[in-house]
């Protein structure tokens, strides 16, 4: 079997195991300022609309004190799908559903590196990061 055709059988393969439908922004680096509350908000655009897998390639948390506060940081990863779109650090991935676990619907994760970063990829396998306030 040549590359290509072992590429396309592996990416099949990845696909078949992202049963999660995200959304994933991008902040444009402009904001809007509600007009009745005065509030500052950053404008997002949509990027990715499709597929996706969330995983945990580590069991990796991090507890940092944050303006007294205490929140959990922890790692995942989110794989999507070759050629879907090119991933920045700072992007927000938001899981719309997911068909294999519904409790994933509503997640955010921080997409932390850039994608694509290799040759012969199945799938852009993307470090996140999931933020959550203990408080």
């Amino acid at each position: 079997m040549g590359l290509e055709a072992t590429l396309r059988r592996g990416r099949r393969a990845a696909e078949c195991l992202m049963t999660s439908t995200v959304e994933v922004r991008r902040f444009t680096g402009e904001t809007t300022i509600d007009d009745e509350t005065l509030i500052e908000t950053p404008v997002y655009r949509t990027v990715y609309s499709g597929i996706a897998k969330v995983a945990s390639y580590e069991a990796f948390e991090q507890t940092p004190e944050v303006s007294g506060g205490v929140v959990t940081v922890v790692r995942l990863r989110v794989d999507f799908p070759v050629g879907s779109f090119i991933v920045k650090p700072g992007d927000e991935a938001h899981v719309l559903a997911d068909s294999a676990d519904p409790l994933l619907a509503g997640r955010r994760f921080r997409l932390t590196v850039s994608a694509p970063y290799k040759s012969h990829a199945t799938a852009y396998r993307v470090a996140a990061e999931e933020v959550t306030d203990d408080a």
